[in-house]
């Protein structure tokens, strides 16, 4: 297996939690009806190359980038031949040091500063790079509160539905500033609504200064405590979906994750300590998910339910944009093997492989799970490769 997540770029179909496949999204762009008004229809980017990119997600193996909270970095990967994915790419680390200059000069970004077509292409990137993962709900919220319009082919997500997201995570933030007025407080309808809205947008600190003052929340820190808070949220509707879907990986790795031919005794031993690693993995990122999304639930209940004490959702708060990476890092791991298994499904029309096809899927598998040397030793999980397409 000489590249595991290259052969498996190759496969895609769609976009995964992990990856923002740029290309695919441009592809169905061109092949959607006319607008409405006979409008037309406008790329995500400027750059026409980089809506031929993909947007990757990798769990960094730099132990001082774990140390200060960094669980994922960012990549854009430019495919050297868009009809063959797996002959790989050119990779830009654009929040690397150096980064935003190497895209300019590959000629990605325009080397005018002022120029509207690279301010728009760079806050697009910067927005990929300031969430954890690529579900849709969270591209189309982060796109839309940096000001940013693209067409609905570039969300995996119908408007109904995110309304319904947004009708879920209000309800927190209702709760919370019912609780913060006095019932007898003058006009309490409207400013309990117009408080939930400025939570929502996160575009107007001011309106929620004494908000963030009641729970400490330093003032340079308000959107990002809050905008974790929001992501939070989010990510406790998703893993309803993302229960299942974690069954569904459980069954596979126990019953169908077999080869359907014969292996030779010398490659038994590295492929069952893949699927191995792969349990370990799984089993990792689900204890995180399960944790941290305890301690949210008993907090809140405590403060906003039961009325029993502030203390411990003061501290969840404080530390929510930290536990909004973790939550969307492990979340998105568990939802990207998924995918993984499901590309090959789609491809080979069977949910039972031979050695060589299962040996690609755990190697890629074992990839999204891979942690930093220090996280394995402290966590008793495995390591893997980190690289996805080099140039």
């Amino acid at each position: 297996m000489e590249n595991a997540k290259e052969k498996f770029l190759a496969t895609l179909n769609s976009s995964t939690s992990r990856v923002y496949a740029t290309l695919l999204f441009t592809r169905a762009l061109a092949a959607a009806p006319p607008l409405e008004d006979g409008a037309e229809r406008q790329p995500l980017f400027a750059n026409a190359r980089l809506n031929r990119c993909f947007v990757v997600k990798e769990t960094t193996t730099r132990v001082s980038d774990f140390s200060l909270g960094n669980y994922t970095e960012t990549k854009l990967v430019i495919p050297y031949n868009v009809d063959a994915l797996g002959e790989g790419g050119i990779s830009y680390l654009p929040r690397m040091r150096g980064g935003w200059r190497a895209l300019q000069d590959a000629g990605l970004l325009s080397e005018t500063l002022d120029d509207p077509r690279r301010q728009r292409d760079q806050t697009i990137i910067d927005a990929f790079c300031s969430i954890p993962s690529y579900a849709p709900f969270l591209v189309k919220d982060r796109l839309q509160s940096k000001g940013i319009q693209a067409d609905e082919a570039y969300f995996a997500i119908t408007p109904q539905e995110y309304e319904a997201v947004r009708a879920f995570i209000n309800q927190r933030f209702d709760k919370m500033v019912q609780t913060l007025i006095p019932p007898t407080a003058p006009d309490r309808a409207a400013r309990v609504e117009k408080l939930v809205h400025k939570l929502w947008f996160l575009d107007d600190m001011e309106a929620l200064r004494d908000i963030a003052k009641a729970f400490a929340i330093p003032p340079d820190k308000t959107f990002e405590v809050f905008y974790g808070w929001k992501g939070i949220s989010y990510f406790e509707y998703e893993y309803v979906r993302i229960k299942q879907r974690l069954m569904d990986l459980v069954t596979w790795l126990a019953g169908e994750s077999e080869p359907v031919d014969y292996v030779a005794r010398e490659n038994r031993k590295d492929y069952d300590a893949d699927r191995d690693a792969v349990a370990k993995g799984m089993v990792y990122a689900t204890r995180i998910i399960h944790s941290l999304l305890q301690q949210y639930n008993d907090s809140f209940d405590k403060l906003f339910v039961h009325q029993t004490g502030s203390a411990d959702f003061v501290n969840f708060l404080l530390s929510a944009n930290e536990k909004f990476w973790q939550l969307g890092e492990n979340i998105s791991k568990i939802d990207h093997a998924l995918s993984v298994i499901d590309s090959y499904i789609d491809r080979l029309k069977t949910r039972r492989f031979q050695f060589v096809h299962l040996s690609e899927i755990l190697a890629a598998q074992k990839a999204v799970f891979a942690m930093p040397e220090r996280r394995a030793e402290e966590d008793g999980a495995g390591d893997g490769d980190s690289g996805f397409i080099t140039g």
